[in-house]
């Protein structure tokens, strides 16, 4: 078998995962793997979702129908040959509701022009971290219908998505980072509504990621005869890690001055009177792995004045950081000006018009001599600045601290330790 393709059969009665046959065709010296079921016609007689299994095969893999793998038997030996991409440079997300009725043909061509183009950006802090992602979506009516992951792929890495955009489609993303030696960390998107012929960037994984919550999204609120507070403890942009289940994290939560409430994570429920007060939420939250190096803790603390009411979203000040500048590894290269975004909002579905009064952006390579970067007010709560990182701080990174006020005295203070990597 060494050197040659291996045509395999796997009938329904078989308990191996695709993984495995692979697997071990691979330690007999195959080349490549061509599977097939004898009792289903057709290609779809096999699962196409290789990754699962826990054996890790590197050669590839395919399937085929019972048709033609009888063919090759017929004209053995023969000489295959195998070409494709082990990462696709494109996928297509379509999804097409039909709104009371269901049609008699359930079958529709979908055109260029029903489709908006999204050009992503899937980075890593290490090279060839393996990623899966898949998009989902909620039609009008309510159905919500999610897709398997497409096969991960090596990042740093760039794709194109064609969404379908019609018929008022929400659409969000899953994307599931180091999905293959465990210790997978998950990031969702905000749900977004595309426009037809509408085109966009998506950038993942990239700085700076901070403790909030995207646009869009709405979590601390009263709801049930208390007080729900939950954050994402790493967001940026359109991307969100869930903001529950999040181990090394220690959230504090007062009251007019007093606690009421801690937890191991970055969401409580507290029974609570809905009427107005004073509320602070301090957040510490820690990731620090192989697999990711920058935004290892961010700490946060949140002020705010609660007007009252069984249904109030609280009027949390939200921030965002970017730097544009940074390549898909979250670097940026030392001796040159570095552009930094910060923008300043409250959560979404909150009644607050409150303008800011304050915002101030420090940077530290020590964490413990800070300096203040002059900001340059680009729109209400919009503001830029650049930054030369000298040559000798290359293979640092630096930290990053925040601070913003409204009018109505609602506030955050924010500190994001290595918030991106430096290079020459």
């Amino acid at each position: 078998m060494k050197g040659k393709l291996a045509l395999i059969k796997l009938s329904d009665s078989d308990p191996r995962w695709n993984g495995q046959v692979t697997r071990a065709a691979e330690d007999a010296g195959a080349a490549a793997v061509l599977l097939y079921n004898p009792d289903v016609p057709g290609m779809n007689g096999l699962y196409s979702y290789w990754a699962y299994g826990d054996q890790d095969a590197t050669i590839p893999a395919m399937r085929t129908s019972r048709a033609n793998a009888q063919a090759l038997l017929k004209n053995k030996p023969a000489t295959v040959q195998v070409t494709g991409l082990a990462s696709t440079p494109y996928v297509y997300d379509l999804m097409q509701p039909w709104a009371n009725h269901v049609p008699a043909a359930g079958t529709h061509t979908v055109k260029q022009n029903q489709l908006a183009k999204v050009d992503e950006t899937f980075g890593s802090h290490t090279q060839g971290m393996q990623t899966s992602e898949a998009r989902g979506t909620l039609t009008p009516g309510g159905n919500q219908s999610g897709s398997w992951l497409v096969p991960t792929f090596a990042t740093p890495s760039q794709r194109v998505s064609y969404v379908q955009a019609n018929h008022g489609l929400s659409w969000d993303s899953g994307v599931y980072y180091n999905n293959a030696d465990g210790g997978t960390m998950e990031a969702r998107g905000a749900p977004k509504i595309y426009r037809p012929g509408h085109q966009s960037t998506e950038r993942w994984l990239q700085p700076v990621l901070l403790s909030g919550l995207p646009e869009g999204v709405q979590y601390t609120q009263f709801i049930e005869g208390g007080l729900q507070f939950q954050v994402s403890p790493f967001q940026h942009q359109q991307e969100y890690a869930a903001p529950y289940g999040n181990g090394d994290t220690q959230l504090t939560l007062e009251r007019n001055g007093e606690q009421v409430g801690t937890a191991e994570d970055t969401g409580i429920w507290v029974e609570l009177p809905d009427d107005a007060a004073s509320y602070k939420a301090t957040l510490d939250t820690r990731r620090e792995n192989d697999y990711w190096k920058y935004s290892t803790q961010v700490k946060s603390t949140w002020t705010w004045k609660s007007k009252g009411g069984a249904d109030e979203v609280m009027p949390l000040v939200l921030a965002d950081l970017d730097v544009p500048q940074a390549d898909a590894a979250s670097q940026v290269r030392t001796g040159r000006p570095t552009t930094i975004t910060f923008g300043l909002r409250h959560q979404t579905g909150s009644q607050s018009t409150a303008k800011f009064t304050k915002a101030k952006l420090s940077l530290s390579y020590d964490g413990s001599r800070w300096t203040d970067l002059p900001l340059k007010k680009t729109a209400d709560g919009r503001w830029t600045t650049t930054v030369t990182h000298p040559n000798s701080q290359a293979g640092q990174a630096p930290s990053l601290k925040l601070t913003g006020t409204d009018a109505d005295g609602n506030a955050l203070e924010q500190e994001v330790t290595r918030a991106y990597g430096l290079v020459r």
